[in-house]
Formats: C-alpha cells, sequence, structure tokens
C-alpha cells in the first residue's frame, strides 16, 4: 500500500507556486452544496495551502467512515465540491500505517484516495486523480482485490 503513495507518484504531477498569497480570498460557500458546510469550509480553510501550490482539500465528515471532499482556491475564493470522487468510504481492513482514505501533497495536484468511491460498492480500490480545470480526472485505478490478499 506505501508504494501506492509513494512520493515519486506526487512528485511526477508537482506544481511550483508562482506566488505566494499574501492573503488568501475567503471562501465564498454561497454557490451549490457548499453552504451545507460552510462552518468546515471556512474553519479549514485558515490552514496554509495544502494540495496543489494553492488550493485547500477540505474534508468533510458525511457519514460514518465517509469523508466528502471539497477543493478551496485562496487565490479566487471558490469551492468546488467535486463529482468525481465526491465521497470516498472506508474499507473495513488494515491498509497498513494510518488508515487515510485521501492522500495530497502541497506541491502535487494529484490525489489519491483508497476506499469506495462515490458508494459504488463495485468500485473499491485506489484512485489516482488529476486536479486540473476545476475538477479531477481520473488517472488510474487499481481494483482493491488486486491489492490485498483478503479484500471484501
Amino acid at each position: 500500500m506505501e508504494k501506492a503513495i509513494s512520493p515519486v507518484n506526487f512528485a511526477r504531477y508537482g506544481v511550483t507556486p508562482s506566488h505566494r498569497l499574501q492573503k488568501a480570498v475567503p471562501p465564498d460557500v454561497r454557490m451549490g452544496k457548499a453552504h451545507l458546510y460552510r462552518s468546515t469550509i471556512r474553519a479549514q480553510s485558515r490552514a496554509n495551502a495544502n494540495f496543489a501550490g494553492h488550493f485547500n482539500i477540505i474534508t468533510l465528515g458525511c457519514g460514518a467512515g465517509t469523508t466528502c471532499l471539497a477543493v478551496y482556491d485562496r487565490a479566487t475564493g471558490k469551492v468546488t465540491i467535486p463529482k468525481e470522487p465526491a465521497v470516498v468510504d472506508q474499507i473495513l481492513m488494515d491498509l497498513g500505517p494510518g488508515d487515510d482514505r485521501v492522500y495530497f501533497h502541497p506541491d502535487s495536484r494529484l490525489l489519491i484516495t483508497i476506499g469506495f468511491i462515490n458508494d459504488d460498492l463495485n468500485r473499491a480500490g485506489i484512485g489516482y486523480y488529476l486536479w486540473g480545470g476545476g475538477g479531477f480526472t481520473l488517472l488510474r485505478f487499481v481494483p482493491i482485490k488486486s491489492v490485498c490478499s483478503e479484500a471484501p
């Protein structure tokens, strides 16, 4: 599992921030589903950029063992709640050190998920997504059965 979230994978899709934002634009939580999570989005947006140079991945609790995602652009204030992956459900098995479902780096556009994607039990595995243009593109999907010997 550690190979799946190797720093080499993140470096392949690295970004170099063109400038340091002096002050982030407050998140616009008026549009779409963002208003439903406005307190969490505002709280997590106060942290330093944690994704793709000047973005924040915001993790939203949306049920037991489930993480919903939002992406906050610190330069514009735009909050995107992606359609893919919108929800990552936990796989109830030992995945090694840590049990995170979503992995990302401040200097990379790559997002890696481990779990059931969008509540689809047939999509249990590792998803590699690339951020660009306001959404994620699935680069690769590895079914959990090919990674773990005791897959669900």
